[in-house]
C-alpha cells in the first residue's frame, strides 16, 4: 500500500491519522439477523431461551427468501452451540442453551450465511443463574388518618439481588416506577368528593426480569358516612359506593334491577340489589360491600334491610351479613338467611345487631350471597343506625308509654322501669337510661325516642 503526495507548497505539514484497511463487502452479503432475544430461566437454573430470525434482504437491498445456514455462538465457545441448514427468512429460530457452565453474564452472537458470504453478527447479553424476585410476602395496605394509604411488605430474599418495585393504583395510575424500599405512602389520592375506593398492584423486578404481581384488597378511603346510613338503589343507582368481593366462583354476581319477574322494589323507588344465584354455579359466593360508615357515636348499632322471601322449601340460596372495621377482614354477624320459607312470601324486614362494632368509626357492611342456583336474592331499603331507629313507626302509639315534647323538654313516662333512649334525627345518642320517667332538655328539631326497643318520633319546637 503506497500513499503519494505531490506538495509544491513550502512551510506546510501534512498529517495522516486513523488509517484503516478493510475487506470489501459484496452487496450480496446477507444482512445481520434481527430480533435476537435471550431470556434467562426465571428460577435461576443455568438455562437460556434464545430466538432470532434471518433478515430478508442483502446489504445491497436485494430480497432473499432463504439463507443457507445460521450459526449461534456463546462467548468462550469456539464452535457454534446451535446451527441450522437452509431456512426461510420468514421463520423464527428457537434454541434453549442448557450447556452454561456457571452463573454469570454471557454474550451470544448469531450469523447468517448465503452463497459463502457471512453476515455481520447480531449480539445480546444476558445474566444467567439468578432468579427473578420471589413473590412478595407480608403485603398490607392501610389507610392513614389523613386518608393517604401506606403499602408495606417484607424485605426481598438475599438471592433476589437488587430489587425494585413498580406500584400501580386501580390498574391504571402509576404511583412509583423504581421504588427500592419496603414501605410506600401514596399521597396522591383525591378524596375531595368524599370516599373513593382503591386497590394496588405491586410488581418486583431485578436485572433478570419481573416477578409476579401482588394485589391488595380494595379499600375505601376518605371520611366515613354518617348514620343513619340509608341505601335503596333508587333508579338502579346506589346513593353510596358499593363493591363486589369474590369469595369463590365469580366476582360479579350482584346487580341492580328496577324489577325482576314478579318482584318490584320494596319501597317503590325503581331500584333494588339482587344476587343472581340462578345464573351461577351452586356453592359460589360473592359479597356486596358498602363504603365506610361512622358508628363512633353508637352504643348498640344494627343494620336493617328488606329481603324478598320466596314460598317453598328452604333452599341453600342464602344471605349472610358481615361487617369489618378499618378495611379489615369481614366478620360474620348473622346466621344464613334463607331466600325461601314454607308458606311465606314477599318482602320481610331483617334486623341484625352489629355487636362488637359500637363506637367504631370506619365500619363496612357486607351482604354475602351464597348460591344454590334456585332463587335469586333481592334486598332493598338498607338502614344502618342505632338500635331502635330502624323500626320506627311514626303513626303508631307506644304501648305502656307516653312521649311528648313541651317547653324545649322531651318527656317520657312509662308504667314500669324501662330502657329509655333518645336520639337525634341523624342517630346520635342524646339520652340513655333505665327508669319510668325521663325529662330531657333538647334543642329544636326532630328526635327519636325508644322504649324497650319500640320507637317513635317527637318534635321539639
Amino acid at each position: 500500500i503506497g500513499i503519494c503526495f505531490d506538495n509544491n507548497c513550502t512551510g506546510t505539514t501534512l498529517v495522516i491519522d486513523d488509517l484503516a484497511v478493510k475487506n470489501g463487502r459484496s452487496t450480496d452479503t446477507p444482512m445481520a439477523p434481527y430480533y435476537l432475544r435471550a431470556t434467562a430461566e426465571r428460577t435461576g437454573l443455568l438455562q437460556v431461551s434464545l430466538t432470532y430470525a434471518p433478515y430478508t434482504f442483502t446489504i445491497g437491498g436485494e430480497y432473499i427468501e432463504s439463507v443457507d445456514k445460521t450459526e449461534l455462538y456463546r462467548d468462550g465457545v469456539e464452535d457454534p452451540i446451535f446451527s441450522t441448514g437452509e431456512v426461510s427468512t420468514s421463520l423464527e429460530q428457537r434454541f434453549i442453551d442448557e450447556t452454561i457452565p456457571e452463573r454469570g453474564e454471557y454474550t451470544y452472537r448469531v450469523y447468517c450465511y448465503k452463497d459463502g458470504l457471512r453476515s455481520d453478527a447480531t449480539t445480546v447479553s444476558v445474566k444467567v443463574g439468578y432468579p427473578v424476585p420471589h413473590p412478595i410476602t407480608g403485603f398490607k395496605a392501610v389507610e392513614n388518618q389523613d386518608h393517604t394509604v401506606t403499602l408495606s411488605w417484607d424485605a426481598p430474599a438475599a438471592e433476589d439481588g437488587d430489587v425494585k418495585y413498580w406500584i400501580i393504583r386501580n390498574n391504571e395510575v402509576e404511583v412509583a416506577r423504581e421504588f427500592t424500599g419496603t414501605s410506600f405512602t401514596d399521597r396522591t389520592i383525591d378524596t375531595s368528593a368524599g370516599q373513593t375506593y382503591v386497590f394496588y398492584r405491586v410488581q418486583p423486578y431485578n436485572e433478570i426480569g419481573a416477578g409476579n404481581n401482588c394485589y391488595s384488597e380494595s379499600l375505601f378511603v376518605g371520611e366515613p358516612s354518617a348514620i343513619p346510613f340509608r341505601e335503596s338503589w333508587p333508579g338502579k343507582t346506589g346513593t353510596h359506593l358499593w363493591l363486589e368481593d369474590m369469595i369463590n366462583g365469580i366476582d360479579q354476581a350482584w346487580g341492580y334491577a328496577s324489577s325482576y319477574n314478579d318482584i318490584d322494589p320494596q319501597d317503590g323507588d325503581g331500584g333494588m340489589a339482587m344476587f343472581l344465584s340462578t345464573q351461577i354455579e351452586p356453592g359460589y359466593a360473592t359479597r356486596l360491600t358498602s363504603e365506610k360508615i361512622d358508628l363512633s357515636s353508637t352504643t348498640a348499632p344494627e343494620v336493617a334491610f328488606y329481603m324478598y322471601i320466596y314460598p317453598g322449601e328452604v333452599s341453600n340460596d342464602a344471605l349472610v351479613v358481615e361487617a369489618s372495621t378499618d378495611n379489615g377482614e369481614f366478620q360474620i354477624v348473622s346466621d344464613p338467611i334463607s331466600a325461601s320459607l314454607p308458606e311465606t312470601s314477599g318482602w320481610q324486614q331483617r334486623i341484625v345487631p352489629l355487636e362488637g362494632f359500637a363506637g367504631e368509626k370506619n365500619v363496612r357492611i357486607a351482604f354475602r350471597g351464597i348460591s344454590d342456583a334456585t332463587y335469586n336474592i333481592a334486598i332493598d331499603n338498607v338502614v344502618v343506625a342505632e338500635k331502635g331507629y330502624t323500626s320506627i313507626n311514626e303513626n303508631t302509639a307506644m304501648a305502656n308509654a307516653r312521649v311528648y315534647a313541651a317547653g324545649g323538654t322531651i318527656t317520657v313516662e312509662t308504667d314500669m322501669p324501662s330502657d329509655i333512649r333518645i336520639y337525634s334525627i341523624s342517630g346520635t345518642p342524646v339520652y340513655t337510661a333505665n327508669g319510668q320517667t325521663a325529662n330531657v332538655q333538647a334543642a329544636p328539631g326532630a328526635y327519636i325516642v325508644t322504649v324497650n326497643g319500640s320507637a317513635t318520633k317527637v318534635l321539639v319546637k
